[in-house]
């Protein structure tokens, strides 16, 4: 038994030695690299587009082009006059700028001045574009407004704009999305 117990000892030690000569700094191996788990399709679902600008970066931005507009209101779920944003097939980031020079306006909206409207894409953007548009073409009740699309954002300006500063609001716009 003794010769057997000797064997079991020679091929442990050679075990432990082909781990590391002895005084040889033993190194490290480096940690697995941590796998970010695979999102679900739920989540995946529930991320928002990137946006560049925000909507209210935007009008910060056009407002110091029209001096006209006197505030700027971000606009989230619980102030939406359309109740579109972060819902399905709605926009995912909006601002309301309130102009002086159109009559008081007590609720947040295009009606105030202008807004800006933030879709997932482009198609969506003027696709929303397009129905505003239909509907004042086909019902003038509803009154009218300027488009102007950049990308994925669309500014709605209130028809009760002078169509002479029409064009500022498009520069601002434009320019404030250049930059």
């Amino acid at each position: 038994m003794k010769p057997l117990v000797a064997v079991v000892a020679v091929v442990l030690l050679a075990g432990c030695a082909s781990a590391g000569a002895p005084g040889e700094a033993e190194q490290a191996s480096p940690p697995p690299a941590s796998a970010s788990p695979t999102p679900s399709p739920t989540e995946i679902e529930a991320e928002e587009p990137e946006v560049a600008l925000t909507a209210t970066e935007v009008a910060t931005q056009m407002q110091s082009q029209i001096p006209t507009v006197t505030q700027i209101v971000t606009i989230d779920e619980t102030n939406d006059p359309n109740n579109l944003i972060g819902r399905p097939n709605g926009y995912v980031d909006g601002a309301g700028l309130y102009d002086n020079t159109v009559p008081a306006c007590p609720d947040l909206g295009v009606d105030c001045g202008a807004t800006i409207e933030v879709w997932a894409d482009a198609d969506a953007a003027a696709a929303r574009s397009a129905y505003i548009q239909e509907i004042q073409a086909s019902s003038p009740m509803f009154g009218s407004e300027y488009h102007f699309i950049v990308e994925n954002y669309l500014l709605r300006v209130s028809g009760d704009i002078l169509p002479s500063v029409a064009p500022q609001w498009e520069v601002a716009f434009t320019a404030a999305l250049a930059n």
